[in-house]
């Protein structure tokens, strides 16, 4: 989350298809281009005993059972309210100190009635009473607005229903219609995965771009959103109860004799002396107390191995893509696969072997530890904050509505 001017930061959003890859999604929390994503807006994720499985622990996650649509947040300093979550249908509210921003996951099979699905999100965001969001998803729909021209197409694709959505709301379409296709197989290409935006939230997007997968046929896109700056609310801090003793003792040892100090000031000199050594003394204290705030770290398997092979495999499918000569393709596509399943047994292999040794690890000491409760599903999981129901039957809408009707 890179700072800018103004008192603003940007967060960074990566939307993607994952094909139900165990793979795309293994490699996911890795793909960093020139930011690391604090939003993801996922759409078939890899699932696993009718839950979305492969994500790190550390991420808010909020799908439904099998569901089809997904939205993760990386950030700790975002927190997040649960609006809607449904199979093909996640809506939350992203917080940060004073910012609340609405984020859509959705996803639409190529099967399903368009008109019916449109109708469907249209209901969804009517009965939460939303404005002002951001959407992202595959919607299996093409139009000229956000793709080129394809005449061939099937009817069911035709994207006349979501233009019909986009122009009611007076929504913004952010995708760049000459930017690379965001599908794509050895039988053709398409624009199928959008995003678009409310008219109050345009503004504020930026650095919209798409970057071809290697396990998934959708391209990635990533994009830039501007907030204003703030310290983040909820149960951001942590301090132990010993660090709160010691500060405590450390503020009561300073300030036992600063009346006295405050008496033997005579001059302006004397009192800017005493307030650098206050000044030094505070942000010292804050050092020692806090705690350090984690950056953002890659899986530890991830290796300088599965860097090159990565961008070796991802260069050779973008050849075999790119070729025009239907002998060379078939040649090109073979050498791509190779190296792709190279790619994937590197990836299975090395987090394999980092999890068993993980686990030798931490059993070898206490055999109740974080295996015992990823078994059992024990583990501690991030706080998600959900909405309910008011005195009059209608669902909250932010944290303060939310005490108000619990309270």
């Amino acid at each position: 989350m890179p700072n800018t001017p103004n008192n603003t930061v940007e967060w960074g959003f990566f939307q993607v298809n994952l094909g139900r890859s165990k793979v795309a999604t293994k490699e996911l929390p890795n793909l960093i281009s020139n930011f690391t994503p604090d939003i993801y807006l996922i759409q078939e994720p890899y699932v696993g005993k009718n839950k979305v499985i492969g994500l790190p622990l550390s991420w808010k996650i909020l799908a439904k059972e099998d569901g089809r649509a997904l939205v993760a947040v990386r950030n700790k300093d975002i927190n997040v309210m649960a609006r809607h979550v449904s199979r093909d249908i996640v809506v939350v509210d992203l917080l940060s100190g004073a910012n609340q921003t609405t984020v859509v996951s959705i996803y639409i099979p190529p099967s399903r009635n368009k008109s019916n699905a449109i109708m469907e999100l249209e209901e969804v965001l009517a009965n939460l009473d939303v404005k002002n969001f951001i959407l992202g998803g595959d919607i299996n729909m093409r139009n000229v607005l956000w793709g080129p021209d394809i005449p061939d197409h099937r009817a069911s694709e035709d994207g006349g229903a979501f233009v019909d959505f986009v122009l009611k709301h007076n929504l913004r379409i952010i995708n760049n219609p000459n930017s690379l296709s965001t599908f794509e197989t050895k039988n053709g290409k398409s624009w199928i995965d959008i995003t678009i935006s409310s008219r109050d939230l345009f503004s504020k997007i930026s650095d919209w771009t798409v970057t071809k997968c290697v396990f998934s046929d959708h391209s990635y896109l990533s994009f830039k959103f501007a907030v204003v700056s703030g310290a983040p609310i909820g149960l951001g801090l942590r301090i132990s109860k010993r660090k709160i003793y010691r500060l405590g003792n450390l503020v009561a040892e300073k300030f036992r004799h600063a009346e006295e100090e405050l008496n033997q000031i005579k001059t302006k000199r004397d009192l800017e002396t005493w307030v650098q050594r206050l000044t030094e003394f505070i942000q010292s204290v804050c050092k020692r107390t806090a705690p350090a705030k984690a950056a953002h770290l890659r899986v530890p398997w991830w290796d300088h191995e599965l860097e090159i092979q990565r961008k070796k495999t991802r260069a050779l499918r973008f050849r075999y893509q790119r070729c025009k000569n239907d002998q060379e393709r078939l040649l090109r596509r073979s050498i791509f696969k190779r190296e792709e399943a190279k790619y994937k047994w590197l990836i299975k292999t090395k987090s394999r072997k980092s999890f068993e040794k993980l686990c030798v690890l931490l059993t070898s000491t206490n055999p109740f530890d974080l295996p015992y409760r990823l078994a059992t599903g024990k583990t501690k999981k991030q706080m998600i904050f959900n909405t309910v129901r008011d005195e009059r039957g209608l669902k909250t809408k932010s944290i303060d509505e939310t005490i108000s009707a619990i309270s």
